[in-house]
């Protein structure tokens, strides 16, 4: 997957919920202080990771997550 799209969602997050959230978010998905870079590929599984981390974070659906993102 596309870094920017990474990039993008780790923006989403600091805006709509805040900064500590997306840092949680990390750590949750086993991947504290991961910084994706928006011109790189990372694997699918990191941003499926990420969307379960910030459910359990925010207590939202992942679907209601996704759609607003």
């Amino acid at each position: 997957m596309h870094g920017v799209i990474f990039a993008e969602l780790r923006k989403y997050v600091k805006e709509r919920v805040g900064a500590r959230t997306w840092d949680q978010a990390l750590v949750s998905a086993g991947m504290p202080g991961k910084v994706f870079l928006p011109f790189q590929e990372y694997p699918d599984e990191d941003a499926f990771k990420l969307v379960k981390a910030l459910v359990a974070t925010t207590g939202r659906p992942a679907g209601a997550v996704l759609e607003d993102f």
